[in-house]
Parts: structure tokens; C-alpha cells; sequence
């Protein structure tokens, strides 16, 4: 005898005044899960645009009879009450839908995740939510606090008080007789509902759940999960998602509650993002609230260009799982520092959040004494340190490093970088064909070309140098041309490392992997050996084909980036750059000017054909 599985799916409540915001929810369902059933409730009569839509995104209407039905008594039951938006306890029309298990989610939602896993739990449970109501403010918009005393709920029922515009239940919990006289029940006692923010449903919804269903499940009481509602300010964007940085964990959901999604409010640019996300559906914005000036139509369409076009398929997959990947931190504190050592477990920290990424993390010091306390913090990571027993220079620090590393791939990490693991397994991924050195945008950057900014970036380039900071390499690669090089001090390394990986027939990658934090200067001023005339002297004698003897001084910067250029167009741009009768310092407004132009000239061609076939709707 064959087991018949229950139905699941979502429904979701709108109309043509708020389509906007059921474009993004069903973008965002979609761009994760193309399977689940979705249907559609109608708000109300409007709801024309609504039905067109949802046909886009194979999403069905409602049935209207059980709809109609369900609506009729919700407005007998609640004959005489003063409520707002009464069309909001249509809601109640899910447990009479024709899903045997469903998710309820509301149109100021955007969702992270394959949303219907939610449905999982309830296997053993007969409703389930995922918020932080039980944590407001004496029940607010749900209860009025006189409600404690009333003698109709327990304190512990009070603790599952929910947020009706997201919620898991079954259908067949209530039958309509039940669910009339629930209701009724509830208008006799509504001195107790808290109505004033125009949340009818809200209180309602909460009475009929904690007086009918007893088992119950809020997935916010795990401290595992991650936050949901836009009113915390803490979430940062990671590709198409948002992130908790008290878990470094994506969220599940992002809700609106109470706040209105407009140009410059919160979230507004990942809510537009999934607005705009397909090609298939109006770009123009109808939402009153969210209507765009001229110039805030171009930019949005910047961002979503820059998200959806320069972000290459690879930028979102990010797992390092089938790469054996060694991190070596470059270490130097020899006055013991404890704002050093801080400093260098922190970026060690910030690799190791997600161990998945990074299988091993090594500490190479080069400081005179071994530091025992910076070792057994390491441990704590599960990190390593090494130490040779003698004062090391920058090359040496880091090939001492090296030495220990028996994986196919090697990142070098100064210790003053904090990035995470999926920006490092996004360096590694791009490690392919001829390129053999890959490198992130960084805060700050004593080469130009290399500073993050907040315009478009493209996901790969190939530019006229690099900075020793963070430095993906395949091992072998690494170590062909010679691994770091021990004779300078610490200046000139990557400009040399640069130069032999040319020589050698391969490329330098500069990947758009998100801002990487470095901090510069603050722990130079701490502690450094660095010794830059020296190790100018040392490479313009050792190497006059890098940097050339005649005229040291006279702009030799972008005649460097000029001579060093892995594309024609760009190398054009720095030899124009060089020949203005002008000092050029190395951060002047010319050079950085240079530096914002440089990565769309020396683009990878595979961001262009990114561009062409998602523009002709190929991708």
C-alpha cells in the first residue's frame, strides 16, 4: 500500500498596490527553490497585476471558495469591532487551504535560503515560527499588557507570541466551527488585542494559535539561528545574501516588520537586487514608497548590474572543499606587543569563523624569542606557529612559513589582513590555466589599482603589479620562482615576486572577493624591520630590469606599472600617466585616478561574456 506524502508550498498574501515587494519575495523564492508550490492570496479586489505576476513565477491563485468562505466569517465573527485592514485575516484562510503542510510568509519579505525547510520541523510541531516578538516590549502590537492578569493565557504562553508574517502550521488543526467560535471569543476580549499599529491580524492570529494549538516552535529560541528582522542595522552583505556577524552565518529570511522599504531605507539595495533580478517581470517600480528619481533609477540599476552582471559564477561558489589550502600569517613582534599579538589572532579569527574554507592556518614568527602565549592561543584555533629560534626578515618570516605547507595551494596573509574564508577559497577558485598569483581589493593599498571602492568592480583582472598582503598561490607555482625573496627587508617583494611570475609566463589575478580589511600603517608604527632605502638601493642594483637606475625619482611609478602591464590598455594608461609633466606620487590624485581606471581595461574576457549573455537572458 502505497503512502501518500502531504502537499507543501507557501502562500503568500498581496495585491497590485505592494507587487513590488511580491516581485522581490518570489525572486528570492525562486532563485533558491524552482519546485515549491506558491499560491497566491488576493489582498483584495486589486489584485489584477497580482495573478500576471505569479504566472511568471509558476505560482497558482488561491481557491476562491474556501477563500470566500473563510473571509465571510472572519467579518460575522468579528461583527461591531473596530479593526484595521480587516482584509489581513484572509490569513486565516491557510488552515482551509489546499496544502496539507504550508509556510505563510508576507510580501515585505526577502528569503536566504530554500524557504521550505522549514516545514521540516513540523514533523514535531503544529506550528512553527521563526522571530523575536517574544522578546518586545510588554507584547507590544500583539497584547496590551493588561492581558497578564486576565486570567486567558499563562505566562509561558505569553512566551510564544509570534510575528504573524511568517509562520508554519498544518491544515485540519481547526475545523470552521472552532475557528468561528475562537473568534468571537477573541472580539469579546478586545480590550486585550493591541491594534494600534494597524496590525489587525497580528493579535488575532497570536490568540487563535495559543488557545488552539499546543505544540509550538519558535526556531529564534536555538541560539544558532540567525536574526531576521531589517530593524538591526549589524547584517552585512555577502554575494546575494545577507549575513549575522554574531554567527558569520547567512540569515534565513529578511522581514520589514513595521518598516517601510523605500530609496534609503534599510536593505534597500539587497531588496532592490532581488527586485530587479529578473528580466522577465516590470522594472518599473509601482510601489508609491518606493518610486525613484531619475537618479536614483540609474543608480539602481548600477547596482543591479554590478551584482548580477560583474560578479561571475564562480564569485557565489565559494567552496574550497576539494582544495587542500595552507594560510601562512606573516608574524613580527619583538617587543612582545599585546596590541600585535591581538592583532594577529584576530585575522586568524576571522580565516578559521568557517573552518570548511581553510583546512590549516600557520603563524610563522620572525620575531627574535619565540612567544609562548602567542602559541597556545594559536592552539585555541587549532592554528599553528612556528618559530626558527633567530630574528627573520620579511621573505624569510614567510618561506620559514612555507616550509611547513604540503598542500596543492598557499595563501600568504600579513598579519594586519582580516578576511574570511570564503573570500580566500574565492582567490584559490580563480587559480586556474595560466594565472598564477591571485590577489583581493583591500582598504588600503600602496598600489592604486588595488584599493576597494564602492563602484563597480569586475570579478577578475589582470593589473600592473600587486601588494604582499593577501597572495593566493599554487605551491608549485610559489615555489618556481623562488618563493618570497630573502634579501630585501620587507619592500619590493611583491614587485619582484611579480616580475618572476611574468617572466614566467603567468598571469596575476585581481579578484573581486568583497572588501578585505587591512590596517596599514597602525601596527607598522608598532613594530617593523622594514628598511625601504636599502631595499630600494638592493633592487635597482640586483635588478635593474625592474626598476630601471637612470632618473630614480622622475615618475617612476607608473613607468614601473607601464613596463610591468599585463594588457596593452592599460599599459597605455600609465605610459600617458608617466609622461605628464608632473611628480606623481604614488597615492596623488593622478595616480588614483589611473588606479580606478585600470581594472576595466585589463578586465577578464569572461566578465564580458558574463555581460552579453545575461543581457540576452542566456545565463
Amino acid at each position: 500500500m502505497s503512502i501518500i506524502e502531504p502537499t507543501r508550498g507557501i502562500y503568500v498574501i498581496a495585491n497590485d498596490l505592494y507587487v513590488d515587494q511580491l516581485i522581490a519575495l518570489l525572486s528570492s523564492i525562486r532563485a533558491r527553490d524552482q519546485d515549491v508550490q506558491i499560491y497566491l492570496i488576493p489582498y483584495n479586489e486589486d489584485s489584477r497585476q497580482v495573478s500576471a505576476v505569479g504566472a511568471r513565477f509558476n505560482a497558482k491563485a488561491f481557491p476562491s471558495d474556501p477563500l470566500a468562505r473563510i473571509a465571510c466569517l472572519a467579518g460575522e465573527s468579528f461583527g461591531g469591532l473596530d479593526v484595521r485592514q480587516p482584509h489581513k485575516l484572509r490569513k486565516l484562510a491557510c488552515w482551509f487551504g489546499p496544502l496539507d503542510l504550508f509556510l505563510y510568509v508576507d510580501t515585505d519579505v526577502i528569503v536566504f535560503d530554500k524557504i521550505a525547510g522549514v516545514m521540516d520541523h513540523l514533523e514535531s510541531s503544529d506550528f512553527v515560527c521563526c522571530d523575536n516578538q517574544y522578546r518586545g516590549e510588554d507584547l507590544a502590537t500583539v497584547f496590551r499588557p493588561n492581558i497578564r492578569g486576565a486570567g486567558i493565557f499563562s505566562e509561558d504562553q505569553l512566551l510564544d507570541v509570534f510575528n504573524s508574517g511568517f509562520f508554519a502550521s498544518k491544515k485540519g488543526l481547526f475545523g470552521e466551527e472552532e475557528l468561528v467560535a475562537m473568534l468571537r471569543e477573541c472580539a469579546e476580549h478586545r480590550q486585550y488585542l493591541d491594534l494600534a499599529e494597524s496590525v489587525t491580524d497580528q493579535p488575532v492570529l497570536n490568540y487563535l494559535v495559543l488557545r488552539l494549538i499546543t505544540r509550538r516552535l519558535n526556531l529564534s529560541k536555538s541560539p544558532d539561528e540567525p536574526g531576521s528582522w531589517a530593524g538591526n542595522p549589524n547584517y552585512f552583505v555577502r554575494g546575494d545574501q545577507l549575513v549575522d556577524p554574531r554567527l558569520n552565518k547567512p540569515l534565513r529570511y529578511l522581514h520589514w516588520a513595521g518598516l517601510k522599504i523605500r530609496p534609503g531605507s534599510v536593505y534597500w539595495d539587497i531588496w532592490l537586487y532581488y527586485r530587479l533580478l529578473r528580466s522577465d517581470v516590470p522594472r518599473r517600480l509601482t510601489m508609491p514608497s518606493a518610486r525613484l528619481s531619475l537618479t536614483q533609477n540609474i543608480r539602481a540599476r548600477y547596482n543591479a548590474w554590478k551584482r548580477q552582471v560583474l560578479l561571475t559564477p564562480e564569485a557565489s561558489q565559494t567552496s574550497a572543499a576539494d582544495k587542500d589550502v595552507t594560510c601562512v600569517i606573516c608574524h613580527y613582534n619583538p617587543t612582545r606587543s599585546p596590541l600585535l599579538r591581538h592583532v594577529t589572532l584576530h585575522c586568524v579569527a576571522s580565516i578559521v569563523g568557517e573552518r570548511n574554507w581553510v583546512p590549516r592556518v600557520v603563524v610563522s614568527d620572525g620575531s627574535p624569542q619565540p612567544d609562548d602565549f602567542l602559541r597556545k592561543a594559536l592552539s585555541e584555533f587549532e592554528a599553528s606557529y612556528c618559530h626558527s629560534g633567530d630574528e627573520l626578515s620579511f621573505g624569510k618570516t614567510y618561506n620559514q612559513g612555507l616550509e611547513t605547507a604540503v598542500t596543492e595551494f598557499v595563501v600568504l596573509v600579513a598579519n594586519d589582513v582580516f578576511l574570511t574564508g570564503p573570500q580566500i577559497a574565492r582567490l584559490v577558485n580563480e587559480l586556474r590555466g595560466t594565472v598564477g598569483c591571485t590577489v583581493p581589493y583591500l582598504s588600503f593599498s600602496d598600489y592604486v589599482t588595488q584599493k576597494y571602492h564602492e563602484y563597480i568592480l569586475p570579478s577578475v583582472c589582470f593589473p600592473s603589479s600587486m601588494t604582499i598582503n593577501v597572495n593566493a598561490f599554487r605551491r608549485a607555482v610559489l615555489k618556481s620562482v623562488g618563493n618570497v625573496p630573502e634579501e630585501l627587508s620587507g619592500c619590493y617583494n611583491d614587485v619582484l615576486i611579480f616580475h618572476r611570475l611574468r617572466r614566467d609566463g603567468y598571469r596575476i589575478g585581481l579578484v573581486n572577493a568583497g572588501p578585505v580589511t587591512h590596517l596599514r600603517e597602525a601596527t607598522r608604527k608598532v613594530s617593523s624591520n622594514v628598511k625601504y632605502e636599502s631595499d630600494e638601493i638592493c633592487v635597482r642594483q640586483m635588478y635593474p630590469d625592474v626598476l630601471p637606475l637612470s632618473n630614480p625619482h622622475r615618475n617612476y611609478w607608473p613607468r614601473l606599472f607601464a613596463r610591468h602591464s599585463q594588457c596593452l590598455a592599460a599599459r597605455t594608461l600609465w605610459q600617458m600617466t608617466a609622461s605628464l609633466p608632473l611628480h606623481h606620487r604614488i597615492d596623488g590624485p593622478f595616480m588614483r585616478f589611473a588606479g580606478a581606471v585600470e581594472p576595466y581595461l585589463c578586465c577578464s574576457l569572461r566578465t564580458y561574456q558574463n555581460f552579453v549573455s545575461t543581457r540576452l537572458g542566456r545565463k
